[in-house]
């Protein structure tokens, strides 16, 4: 089973995803562009604000494949996989940063290509956390939402407590797991 963990920046979805992996001893899938990131800054010098303003589309699209491979991976070795923010998220950064449209183009076919092979089983969607200092970006929460295609599950929980949010997508993944 893979369940993807989607929402804006500061939407709690790590804690989400940390606690969730916990309580169903599942695997987890650490955010991945972060981790491309880390890459990038140490084999090029470039910081994320570097690469968002010169090579975009390829950060995101070594982002993809970075995702889709260790999601195969998981999916391997594990029954249930739980990942810190979809391909969806990460599409929705592809369109807002593209630097390069025939990247692009070849970013869509992947995407496309893997939403054949293999979907998420469910997504939760975590709705923004108030937090009067750190904003939160209604424009990337609402556009990821339209992103998610509807023949997939989607949970979405409300701006409530990690331990309540736990709670009841722990109910909703035992649903999932008991229809299939």
């Amino acid at each position: 089973m893979l369940i993807g963990i989607s929402g804006c920046s500061g939407s709690g979805k790590t804690t989400l995803a940390a606690l969730l992996t916990t309580k169903l001893n599942a695997y987890l899938i650490g955010e991945v562009a972060s981790y491309v990131a880390g890459v990038w800054k140490k084999e090029k010098g470039m910081s994320l604000a570097e690469i968002r303003a010169y090579d975009a589309t390829r950060f995101q699209l070594e982002v993809l494949e970075e995702q889709i491979r260790r999601e195969n991976e998981a999916l391997q070795n594990h029954e249930i996989v739980i990942v810190d923010r979809t391909i969806y998220d990460n599409l929705f950064f592809a369109l807002l940063y593209h630097d390069d449209v025939s990247l692009l183009n070849r970013y869509i076919r992947i995407l496309a290509e893997r939403e054949k092979e293999q979907s998420y089983d469910l997504i939760i969607l975590c709705e923004p956390l108030l937090n009067e200092s750190k904003p939160v970006s209604l424009i990337e929460h609402f556009t990821i939402s339209k992103l998610i295609p509807a023949n997939i599950p989607l949970c979405h929980l409300p701006a409530i407590s990690p331990q309540k949010r736990v709670y009841i997508a722990a109910k909703v993944i035992n649903e999932v797991l008991n229809a299939c």
